[in-house]
């Protein structure tokens, strides 16, 4: 949500397709961390999950770059 304020007060125009994809990416990453913690062990800073939220993450933030990459709401 912060980043659609960010691009509206940039005057960037987004594009609607990478933009859902990053918020999908998000609720995936989401819901993959809490399926896969295990909250009865001690916490730690990394465990085997660690490297597949990573890159659910690292897939986000591409999409959103993506996303974002459009030319100023009003320049040709």
């Amino acid at each position: 949500m912060l980043v659609l304020v960010w691009a509206f007060l940039l005057k960037k125009a987004a594009n609607p397709l990478w933009v859902l994809l990053t918020a999908v990416l998000g609720i995936i990453g989401a819901v993959v961390f809490l399926v896969t913690s295990d909250f009865n062990l001690p916490m730690g800073i990394a465990d085997i999950w660690t490297i597949v939220n990573g890159v659910i993450l690292l897939a986000g933030i591409i999409c959103l770059i993506l996303g974002f990459s459009g030319k100023k709401v009003g320049s040709h």
